[in-house]
Order: C-alpha cells, then structure tokens, then sequence
C-alpha cells in the first residue's frame, strides 16, 4: 500500500472515504490537506487534516474494513506527521465517534505515541426515551420572559447574524454556523428575550436515522432554567419524529452544561477524544 496527498484530479476516488460533512468545509475556504491510500491502482482509505487553526488537526481518517490491520492506517498516519515535523508543529486528532468503533479509533491514536487531553469537551451518549421521561414533567414557568421559537421560523439573515454573534463572542456554534445544512431546523431551539436578545439556544443535527447530535447548546445565565426550556422544547418535538431508542450526542464545553446532563440522564457515557502528539 501507498499514501500521498490527494489532488483535485484524484479526489473523486477517495471521497467515500471522508466524513461526509468535509464538502462543507472545502466550501467554506477552510485551509485543508488530503492524504490517500491505495492499494495498487484501487483507493482504500483517506485522511483528512484541518490547517484552520494553524497547527495540523486530523478530523477524519477511515480505512476500508478489508484493508485494516495491515499499516494502511499508520501509513496515512506516518503522512501526515512528516507534514508536522518539516513545520515543527504539534498534530491532534479529534472525534467523537460512539461506541466500538471510537474506542478502537482511541486505542489506535495511543498506540502511535499519542496523548488523550482530558480538558476535551465531554461529549455524552444517551438515547431519546431517557430525556423525554426526565423532562416531560417540568413545567414550563409562568412568569418566563423569554420566548422559545425553532430556527425554522427565522429568516437566514437573522440565522446568520446570530451566528456570527455567538462566534465572535466565543460561544459555542456548529460547524458552518447555525445555517449549515446539517443543522435541524425545526428541532433546533433559540431563547429571545426583549429586542430578540439571544438568552440561550440548542442546535440539533441529524446524524442517521438512528441518531442525532447537539453540536452547541448555549445559556447566558448559568444556573438558569432557560437549558431546561430549550431541552423540553426541542426534545419534545424531536420525539414527534424519532423513534425512543434514538441516540443522541451532546456536546458540553463548560461545567454547567456538563451538571445539567449529569443531573437529567445520570447514566450518559463520555463519547469525547482529543488526542494530541508533539514534533
């Protein structure tokens, strides 16, 4: 097997093997490098490394089943660290992928010299029924000044100012902003408040028919129940259309989200990796 970088020529051959969100990133200009495998003249895996935030970021890498276990993943690997060491910066590896298949990826990442960052957001696995039965009993309050409206009922100029509000203030959005076109619209929730003061907001992605995630979710006041009216809100319109056993994966990037979860579904598992190497 060979790896080298991949081009706009041969790209058509090894796209099925990149996370299927990386034409969005491509499209938005995101400084990006692409290493591919092949086995003769067949392609059977590709990697694919983000450049956005300065320092080699691996944000997808996948081998095809029948080529694993015989250095295919260590030579996309091996690629991308000598692209790291002629720039003398450091490499990480980012995913969260449930289940076998994430600690199997988790094991391999170790296995190379590879660090886990413990500081990596958690990111908690727990299914639709779990939530539901916990939230569906909380009333909403009656003197809430606030108004909980889905995303599909505003306009993209609103959605877009939105966004670029939450992301220059630091808060948590989802990749490509709240218009991407993974981004759930009906299930997805915003908290205004007087002038259309953002209070709050949860994004929904759809993820597969048998899962969904939550790449941000944001409240101004920590302590607050406004995290209680956008999860009651979005969850129960998000059970009109996915079945109990539904998955759902939600990102937590500061304690108080983290204790919310805890509090509502004691039982979620951390499903988050962040490993990190130096050259």
């Amino acid at each position: 097997m060979k790896a080298g970088l991949i081009n706009d020529e041969n790209m058509p051959l090894f796209e099925g093997f990149l996370s299927p969100w990386i034409s969005e990133h491509r499209g938005n200009g995101e400084p990006m490098e692409f290493i591919g495998l092949t086995d003769e003249e067949t392609a059977v895996g590709a990697l694919a490394v983000s450049f956005l935030f300065g320092n080699p970021e691996i944000i997808s890498i996948y081998v095809a089943p029948e080529y694993r276990n015989r250095g295919g993943g260590s030579l996309l690997l091996k690629t991308v660290e000598q692209i790291a060491k002629d720039e003398e910066l450091y490499l990480t590896a980012a995913f969260t992928i449930p289940g076998d298949e994430g600690r199997e990826l988790a094991r391999f990442f170790a296995s190379h010299g590879y660090n886990r960052v413990v500081e990596w957001p958690k990111i908690f696995r727990f299914s639709l029924l779990e939530l539901s039965e916990t939230l569906r009993d909380l009333p909403y309050s009656s003197d809430m000044v606030e108004k909980i409206v889905s995303l599909s009922s505003l306009t993209n100029i609103q959605l877009r100012d939105y966004s670029s509000r939450a992301y220059q203030k630091g808060l948590p959005t989802p990749q490509g902003g709240f218009q991407s076109t993974n981004v759930d619209r009906g299930l997805s929730m915003i908290s205004l408040k007087e002038n259309d003061q953002v209070n709050g907001y949860i994004i929904i992605e759809k993820t597969g028919n048998a899962s969904i995630s939550v790449p941000a979710f944001y409240q101004k006041i920590i302590g607050g129940r406004t995290g209680i009216y956008l999860m009651k809100a979005a969850f129960q319109e998000a059970a009109k259309h996915f079945t109990p056993k539904t998955e759902i994966l939600t990102y937590c990037i500061s304690p108080s989200s983290v204790h919310l979860i805890k509090h509502f579904v004691p039982n979620a598992e951390n499903e988050s990796y962040l490993y990190q190497k130096l050259f």
